[in-house]
């Protein structure tokens, strides 16, 4: 697949999502920005953060970061996981849709923030450039 076919995809989701505005749409998005966004918890895109837990999109992948209280007093404990689309809960998927703009407005502003640090492979740098030259008009409609 080229990777104006991706940006492409990953505009069709938005605009599926802010039309359609259920849970399947929400799965859609997460699967394509999953493929396009940058690895790393640093770069991962940041989807939902819910009771301590934050649900991060990037390189392929949906990582599950959750922070809480050692028992052991003052000290916080981070564990780190790896879920398929279909493994995030249906309330995290709810959540997004409370504010789909809002999300997909943040998707931009993290998405733009990595592109300025200048890290990456260049053809996904041009494909995430492409993408985020296009949602204002997605975002628009």
């Amino acid at each position: 697949m080229g990777m104006q076919e991706r940006a492409e995809r990953a505009l069709r989701a938005c605009s599926e999502l802010l039309r359609r505005r259920d849970v399947d749409s929400v799965r859609d998005l997460l699967r394509i920005l999953a493929e396009m966004a940058p690895p790393g918890v640093e770069w991962g895109v940041e989807v939902a953060s819910i009771a301590g837990t934050r649900y991060l999109a990037g390189g392929g992948r949906i990582t599950v970061v959750r922070v809480s209280r050692d028992e052991f007093g003052p000290f916080m404990r981070t564990q780190v996981a790896e879920v398929g689309v279909d493994d995030v809960p249906e309330e995290v998927l709810k959540l997004v849709l409370r504010d789909p703009e809002g999300l997909l407005r943040s998707v931009a502003e993290q998405l733009s923030s990595w592109l300025s640090t200048g890290h990456g492979e260049e053809g996904l740098r041009r494909e995430v450039a492409s993408f985020l030259e296009r949602l204002p008009s997605v975002l628009s409609r």
